[in-house]
């Protein structure tokens, strides 16, 4: 069996989160880590929310990347080859470093350096299971950084050049009679140190920090010698230590320079604090101690739990009851040093610290505006995260919550008090406990009653305590549907003009009119009063084909297009204000309206240009700008045209070398200037202040710079006092978090400098305020040859070329060397005159039959997937800040986002383009037919040709300014918070068009759409109680977050009832122990003080939840016992003689009771079923009532259950025993003897899956007929990790199955009886293994989508997919592959780890490859190869199309085979 495994989402979880200046003149940004994502944000302060509220900030994520492995730690540093910007280092498993930077010229990741320290020896003999994950630190003086080993060794990288210069060789000039020495600087090499050679007892690290105001690096160890625990806390206690090693990186000598030992056992972090207090911070569950070389140590108590445990001095606190297990700590960066403390219920606390009395701490306690919580888990694999910036801002988050952007203000210095306002929240889906189906919600009755396959929605149980939540989304978007009606010939359709006067609404104004556009004709509908009807005055063109309509004068004159003329209409007075008829031999085929310009794109390749003069409603006119008569390769057609109003502030030209040269005598001499990164993402500007500010931190920085690249080298080495007075200054900046602009963007000429033209408004966080950016005008158009240009409007001057953007390259670059050979033609300036005649334009006579489709085409036409037939450049994201570039090539429509970069080329623009991942293609028939390649279907004759495929719109629903791309895949491209991504909406077939609507009361901001198969004009609207991005979505499905409040421990769908039961948890104090005595039990209680935290205990009920009203059904709760934990909950479906099919579905929950060490564990297996009953009067959803059925009690835990061919499956233990349900009562039939603890089991007709928590998988059989319940095979492997979850594989009539484990390892089995290798079928024989990082913890099936244009929907449907939900909130799936295109993608693979470079300089195969348990025991994952790896071969989608070639001659296969391979794959598993 073969397979393919792909993550389509990444994780929404952040494990890490950093604050610093990555993009060069962009200010400050955010950096999260989740898993193998990073993403940049950027805070945007001017998003206005829907109906005209105030400004507010929100986040908005720039870049986002996808690594091959996940982060296990992150830092952040300043490096000296790119002082500009900020760098990040990342470590991963195994011991690997990666420092990278974002590149301004790409916007992708540069890795900077590489470092891989993994070797067997330094492993001293312990294997996988006993391995910490590496712990990364940063020098705050950005010298070096170090991390962990294998816990057991540290490694050191210096950052800092050597200071020293070799003068090997002479000068190479005489200049003057005078010899110049070639100065080499060394780069120090990274190395490692054993850490028992620096002592003795350094072992067990618990955590460590570099230290602040010291002359070397100097690393702090928090460690725990002798390792002690709860049960032994009374004979060992004060177990831990500190340990500081100031490293010489030069010579690699280290010296002990403070110790500390006798430390409580609880301490777990250390928070070095800042110069001039300084010294260490120790964070333990129950105290926080400060330690510093200088004074004596001091620390309070917050509870009264370790008193009789610990004998270091602490001070009294202990009334407040706190215990900081699972919290986040950061350090602020202001003056006062304090320390904010986030606990894991949400709470925040304040730890202040005074340079004249640092012998005492004192914490505060403060409240959030909003109700925040957080919870957080002691386990070494969760990380928590938090930080705050220069100006104070503060974000936390971590694994098991969202992750909130808050802000910090201090009023007063002396007061020191804080106040905490929620600016912005992440949404998150993680940990993903339980992945379930259930039915779907939000479904027109049109989709349900001719359904084109099934409706379902995915489930996903998340979160813990205050922030547990039902996740549900899905994956296409489903329109609901108001009203339909048929439309024969409709080819597109147009919604313009506003109702003024008349229908004011605070949330918009509603359209006017509806053109349709027909084959030979064009029908105009008024809209009023919630009908569409015809016009009383045929006030538009209705005798031909419409090509395109707008509006211009801010909506209150409508343009019409058609092939021969362009009329004006009045919205107000509902009449004709001017026509005119187009002045050319060709129809007109395509236009783009930008008011107030028009431009016409005709069938030889010319275009037309508009303007429209004035505006008021009676005088209107459009007049025509001539066009030049000589231009750029005007041999070559236009094939696709676009006017752009750019809105953004990115589209200015760039600054002549030759000015900046002028610039540069006028700088001052003192001032550091940059390096040559003059690139930025977005617009940077500061205040006169920031300005002043820059200059000095400049001069310091220049220096620093002098003292150490100077010829007086011995003097900074020895110490001169110059050069201390200097360095003691700026020696120690701080780093983590970074503080103030590294490198400020002033306005003037130092912004002209670096990052374009000057700017006289100021920006916030790199953002424009949109009510400073002038609007600007751009003309983009495609020729045939597949070149893009753009001129400027109204001069008509050329600024930007692109060279083959056919060819769908990563980053689109200006060619500079075209643009100035045209710069060094005549002038080219056009005025603007009243004639409405064109200038001629030079055109050979064969190249007008050509175009016309004359003779000799088949000579001089280029091919047919080389033509771009359409582009459209849109402002996406808020406040249209964000110009996206769409093209449509080779029947693939391809996005590109527009960044700022400045080539210091006179004349052109300084932007460049990037591609988005997101790659739609619009064919309905596959790239490869019977005879070879199809024929390009978007090339189309002139009269298909008026149909467009890029409709955009300004409101829909939530969303705003997105793009809809019609064809045999419909989609919209969506620009929120989490960035561009694609949202499909496949329910209704392929869509011939699409345009916004907005009506008073039947349909609110919502939209038409055409279908093409059916010929239906579809009103419809968007689900309100829907996310599909708005609010910080970050997935690929539209989403609906439920709250619950409570932890979910297990969640099961009852399919007939449509109900889900859930089973809750609350945490409840407890001080009760269970005791036995002569053989009876009792409860005991210890009576505590009031500082004492008492444990809590988990206390169970079972709950329905109905999606009806989405809220719990009234009334209807099941308490269980004190002491029972409910471990398992299934539906299960039994014989029953009380159904007409002899089956039923019943509720089994299987518990464990356990008092104590003491006491016997029992346990009871129960089972409910859902019976109606009239419903109380206003509550429906009352109509819903357990019924208890059975409850008994068991000898031993019931650890699962599943339901196998009309059985109960029970796990006991190492026990597994089937039960037939009869007369309400469960009768034992068979048991079978396994290893160690049963967790998990999941059955496929009379098979059974059951994973031991210690002997991976087994394959059992229950044969109805012998009552016979029997092993078939297992997992034979010895050091085999722990199972998490498994699930069957469907292919047909072929079975596998997969395996996650606790190594984030994804295994597939196979049992083959037949083979050498299986001993007579007892083993199951590993035929794939994959590595994704993310640990699994529910899979389910679902049959393969096969509704698609390109699916073969007979074959696929006969193939199951398992999809998947991991702890981080990522979601993917697993599915079989024919052996044909196993092949091709494995081979596609295999080329692509070796040809296409992966972020952070990381080995797909490598990082992907399945870990075992203990080295040495991996012979038979290392063979298992039968599975394709999805991240790796899906960025084959959106390579360039020489690269796609390239990869595909390799294999000796074509392009559009693989392409059809992984469209099929990816529409198949894309359900509505």
């Amino acid at each position: 069996m073969y397979s393919l495994l792909h993550e389509t989402d990444d994780a929404t979880s952040v494990n890490f989160s950093a604050w610093g200046n990555f993009l060069a003149g962009s200010g400050n940004q955010l950096v999260t880590v989740g898993s193998k994502c990073v993403k940049i944000y950027r805070l945007n302060p001017f998003f206005v929310p829907f109906g005209g509220a105030d400004p507010s900030t929100r986040l908005e994520c720039l870049l986002s990347f996808t690594l091959m492995a996940p982060v296990r730690s992150l830092a952040v540093v300043r490096l000296k080859v790119n002082p500009v910007c900020h760098a990040l280092a990342m470590t991963f498993d195994d011991a690997k470093l990666s420092i990278v930077s974002v590149n301004p010229a790409t916007m992708t990741l540069n890795t900077i350096s590489l470092h891989s320290i993994e070797d067997e020896f330094l492993r001293d003999g312990y294997t996988d299971e006993n391995i910490h994950q590496p712990e990364l630190r940063a020098d705050p003086d950005n010298r070096c950084c170090a991390f962990t080993v294998y816990g057991r060794h540290l490694a050191v990288v210096p950052f800092s050049i050597a200071d020293f210069v070799q003068q090997q060789q002479t000068a190479k000039e005489d200049v003057g009679g005078k010899q110049h020495q070639l100065q080499q600087q060394m780069l120090l090499q990274s190395y490692t140190v054993k850490l028992r050679s620096l002592d003795e007892g350094l072992d067990n690290i618990l955590d460590m920090c570099f230290l602040h105001g010291y002359y070397e690096p100097t690393l702090l160890f928090l460690y725990e010698p002798i390792q002690t625990t709860a049960g032994r806390a009374s004979v060992r206690f004060d177990t831990v230590a500190i340990l500081a090693v100031s490293m010489n990186i030069k010579d690699h000598v280290h010296a002990v320079v403070w110790h500390f030992a006798g430390l409580p056992m609880t301490v777990a972090r250390c928070v070095p604090i800042r110069v001039p207090i300084g010294g260490v911070c120790l964070i333990g569950a129950n105290e926080i101690v400060y330690l510093n070389q200088s004074v004596p140590p001091r620390g309070i108590s917050l509870n009264s739990c370790a008193d009789e445990f610990s004998r270091f001095p602490l001070n009294d606190l202990q009334h407040m009851r706190l215990s900081l297990d699972g919290s986040a700590i950061q350090a602020l960066d202001s003056p006062p040093n304090d320390l904010v403390i986030v606990l894991r219920n949400g709470d925040l606390f304040t730890d202040h610290q005074s340079i004249r009395h640092v012998n005492t701490l004192h914490t505060d306690r403060f409240a959030v505006e909003q109700p925040i919580t957080k919870y957080n888990n002691t386990d070494d694999s969760v990380h928590c995260a938090m930080l705050f910036d220069d100006d104070d801002n503060y974000l936390y988050g971590n694994d098991f919550c969202n992750s909130f952007h808050l802000d910090e203000t201090l009023p007063t210095l002396c007061a020191r008090r804080y106040n905490f306002e929620v600016v912005d929240s992440l949404t998150n889906i993680g940990p993903c406990k339980w992945l379930r189906t259930c039915s779907a919600s939000f479904v027109s009755d049109v989709f349900l009653k001719r359904p084109r396959d099934i409706f379902f929605d995915m489930m996903t149980v998340s979160g813990h305590g205050k922030n547990s939540s039902l996740c549900f989304f899905h994956c296409s978007i489903r329109p609901q549907i108001i009203a339909s009606t048929v439309l024969d010939d409709a080819l597109q359709i147009w919604t313009v003009g506003r109702h003024r006067h008349v229908h004011e609404m605070a949330d918009g104004e509603a359209h006017k009119f509806l053109v349709i556009s027909r084959e030979r004709s064009s029908v105009v509908l008024e809209l009023a009063n919630d009908n569409m009807v015809e016009l009383d005055t045929p006030c538009f063109c209705q005798t031909e084909t419409t090509v395109a309509v707008g509006e211009l004068a801010h909506g209150a004159i409508v343009v019409q297009v058609t092939p021969t003329t362009v009329l004006l209409v009045s919205t107000i007075a509902a009449q004709q204000l001017e026509v005119l008829t187009v002045d050319s031999n060709f129809p007109v085929i395509s236009a783009s309206i930008s008011d107030p310009f028009v431009v016409l794109l005709t069938l030889n390749g010319r275009f037309i240009l508009y303007r429209l003069n004035n505006t008021s409603s009676h005088a209107a006119h459009l007049q025509q700008i001539p066009v030049l008569e000589v231009l750029r390769h005007a041999k070559s057609p236009i094939t696709a045209i676009c006017m752009y109003r750019d809105e953004s502030g990115l589209m200015e030209l760039c600054v002549d070398n030759e000015e900046e040269e002028a610039m540069d005598q006028q700088q001052p001499d003192n001032v550091l200037q940059p390096l040559a990164l003059n690139t930025r993402l977005f617009a940077s500007r500061s205040t006169d202040q920031d300005s002043i500010d820059g200059m000095k931190q400049q001069q310091e920085a220049s220096a620093v710079e002098s003292s150490i690249y100077g010829l007086n080298v011995d003097a900074f080495l020895y110490g001169d006092d110059d050069v201390d007075e200097k360095s003691a200054s700026v020696h120690h900046p701080p780093l983590l978090p970074c503080t103030g602009n590294i490198l400020p963007s002033t306005s003037g000429s130092t912004s002209n400098l670096n990052n374009g033209p000057a700017h006289d408004s100021s920006t916030c966080f790199g953002v424009q305020p949109p009510d400073r950016v002038k609007p600007t005008y751009w003309l983009f158009f495609a020729r045939e040859n597949g070149n893009l240009y753009v001129y400027s409007v109204p001069e008509l001057r050329l600024c930007f070329i692109v060279k083959k953007l056919s060819h769908a390259h990563e980053v689109l670059y200006g060619d500079a060397q075209t643009l100035l050979e045209d710069d060094h033609r005549p002038a080219q300036h056009a005025f603007l005159m009243n004639t409405p005649v064109i200038l001629p334009q030079v055109q050979s006579t064969e190249t007008a039959r050509v175009i016309a489709g004359g003779a000799g085409a088949e000579s001089m036409m280029l091919k047919p997937e080389e033509v771009i037939f359409e582009l459209f450049v849109h402002g996406m994201g808020i406040n249209k800040g964000r110009p996206v570039l769409s093209v449509l090539v080779d029947d693939q429509m391809v996005f590109y986002e527009m960044f700022r970069h400045d080539d210091h080329i006179a004349g052109q623009l300084s932007i460049r383009f990037r591609r988005l991942p997101s790659t739609v293609v619009v064919r309905e028939q596959r790239f490869l037919g019977p005879n070879g390649r199809a024929p390009v279907e978007a090339a189309r004759d002139a009269e298909q040709r008026q149909r467009s495929y890029i409709c955009p719109f300004e409101r829909v629903g939530q969303l705003s300014n997105g793009l809809f791309i019609g064809g045999g895949y419909p989609s919209l491209l969506v620009c929120e918070q989490s960035g561009p991504c694609l949202r499909p909406m496949t329910v209704d077939g392929p869509l011939a068009s699409f345009a916004s609507f907005h009506n008073s009361s039947t349909c609110r901001h919502g939209f038409l759409y055409l279908t093409r198969n059916e010929h239906l004009l579809r009103i419809a609207t968007l689900a309100d109680k829907m996310d599909y991005g708005s609010c910080g979505g970050d997935l690929c499905c539209a989403l609906r977050k439920s709250p619950i409040e409570q932890t979910v421990r297990h969640c099961v769908y009852l399919l007939q009832p449509g109900i889900f039961a859930l089973i809750l948890t609350e945490q409840q104090p407890n001080q009760k122990q269970c005791s036995v005595v002569n053989e009876e039990k009792q409860m005991e209680t210890f009576e505590r003080d009031d500082n004492f935290i008492l444990p809590s205990l988990d206390s169970y009920t079972l709950k329905l939840f109905s999606t009806e009203d989405w809220a719990f059904v009234p009334n209807e709760v099941f308490q269980f016992d004190e002491f029972e934990v409910v471990t398992c909950c299934e539906e299960a479906l039994l014989n029953s003689e009380s159904t007409v099919s002899g089956v039923q579905n019943y509720l089994a929950i299987g518990t464990a009771i356990n008092y104590g060490e003491e006491v016997y564990v029992r346990g009871r297996v129960l089972l409910f079923e859902l019976v109606e009953v009239v419903p109380e009067e206003g509550r429906p959803t009352t109509r819903h009532r357990l019924k208890t059925v059975y409850d008994k009690e068991q000898k031993g835990a019931v650890t699962s259950l599943c339901a196998v061919n009309g059985f109960l499956l029970t796990g006991m233990g190492q026990k597994v025993f089937i039960w037939q349900f009869r007369d309400n009562q469960l009768n034992g039939v068979s048991f079978l003897d396994l290893h160690f603890y049963v967790h998990h089991m999941t059955s496929f007709r009379e098979l059974a899956l059951v994973c031991d928590l210690y002997r991976s998988l087994s394959l059992i059989r229950y044969q109805e007929e012998f009552k016979a319940l029997s092993l078939v095979s297992r997992d034979l492997r010895p050091t085999a990790p722990a199972p998490m979850t498994a699930q069957f594989l469907v292919d047909h009539r072929q079975l596998g199955f997969v395996l996650t484990d606790e190594l984030a390892n994804v295994t597939l089995f196979n049992y083959l009886p037949e083979t050498k290798e299986s001993i007579g079928g007892e083993r199951l024989i590993i035929k794939a293994a994959l590595n994704i990082g993310s640990l699994i913890n529910s899979i389910v099936r679902v049959k393969g989508h096969g509704a698609e244009c390109l699916v073969d929907a007979k074959f696929q449907q006969g193939i199951q997919t398992c999809f998947f939900a991991t702890l981080d909130g990522s979601l993917g799936y697993i599915r079989p592959l024919t052996e044909k295109a196993f092949r091709r993608l494995h081979m596609l693979q295999q080329v692509m780890n070796l040809h296409v470079p992966q972020p952070a300089g990381l080995n797909s195969r490598g990082s992907r490859a399945a870990r075992p348990q203990r080295t040495g025991t991996h012979q038979q994952i290392s063979l298992a190869k039968n599975i394709v790896d999805g991240l790796l071969v899906m960025q084959y989608l959106h390579l360039s199309v020489q690269d796609k070639t390239d990869l595909a001659r390799k294999l000796g296969t074509s392009r559009y085979q693989i392409i059809d391979d992984l469209t099929e794959l990816c529409r198949t598993v894309t359900h509505h």
